[in-house]
């Protein structure tokens, strides 16, 4: 059998493991002990397309679940289908119904859903309110809730970022030559929404988004352009202290925080797709 492929863009993040999809075939992969498993091909017709993914973790059944939602461009009535794959079942499962799933993708690309709080989150809209907001689907109740933005965000969502930093969720939006960073503080109250920082930094690309914070409070980022890719570390004021380029091809949005963890999956190891590299 082969390794998870190169070149796959990354989906979700969780205790150690990362969520992979190359040509939605998903791989979930811990790379710190090489072991990995092939989910096998969900099962959604042809015309759906897939705009939310992610990873989480249901502790109170020591599962991990991949998520998938879908919807068919060509339905005017917004038709959806929303799949949740069980590690341990090692099968897919559908969620709700799906002509009363108000959701779509906020953005044109789809990004990696961001696991806090025991619920994997995105930048969303919901077409029956006309209102753009964080879903939140919680992986021990498999239940969606809306979080609200800021009060007095008016951001083009096509240029904000979610995130987790400091353990918060976090919103970063993309400037010609700065990023605009917004924390919440308490999870899931809007009040709590502050505009925590505006950083300029002198980089070579075009555009630098927060993917973490050190124990330091520097800031580590992504900067992208056309013409390059690196990783940057720079201090709350937008002084770069370290600048790493990429040596290899990768979208903007194509890196995620990841901790080392020498976990393994709650399947049977004697399955043939799975792996110890």
């Amino acid at each position: 059998m082969m390794p998870p492929p190169l070149g796959a863009n990354i989906r979700g993040s969780c205790r150690g493991f990362v969520l992979l999809d190359p040509d939605y075939h998903f791989f979930v992969w811990n790379p710190s002990t090489g072991f990995h498993k092939r989910v096998p091909y969900f099962p959604m017709s042809s015309q759906f397309f897939p705009f939310i993914h992610g990873l989480g973790y249901d502790a109170s059944d020591d599962d991990y679940l991949v998520v998938l939602g879908a919807y068919d461009p060509s339905d005017a009535d917004f038709k959806s289908d929303f799949q949740v794959f069980s590690m341990k079942a090692n099968s897919w499962k559908k969620i709700g119904n799906a002509h009363n799933f108000p959701y779509m993708n906020a953005i044109d690309d789809p990004r990696a859903g961001l696991f806090l709080n025991e619920a994997i989150h995105w930048l969303a809209f919901r077409h029956d309110t006309e209102v753009e907001l964080i879903l939140a689907f919680n992986v021990t109740q498999r239940k969606f809730t809306d979080i609200p933005l800021p009060d007095d965000f008016f951001q083009n969502l096509e240029f904000t970022y979610l995130g987790t930093l400091g353990g918060c969720l976090s919103l970063s939006v993309l400037g010609d030559d700065e990023v605009e960073i917004w924390l919440m503080k308490e999870y899931g109250a809007r009040s709590s929404w502050t505009k925590s920082m505006v950083v300029s930094v002198e980089i070579p690309g075009d555009y630098f988004f927060p993917i973490c914070l050190t124990k330091n409070g520097e800031i580590v980022g992504s900067d992208y352009s056309d013409g390059g890719k690196g990783l940057v570390k720079c201090n709350d004021k937008g002084k770069v202290l370290e600048y790493l380029e990429y040596v290899y091809e990768v979208h903007e949005d194509n890196a995620i925080v990841y901790t080392e963890s020498l976990l393994s999956l709650p399947c049977d190891s004697g399955e043939e797709d799975e792996q110890q590299e």
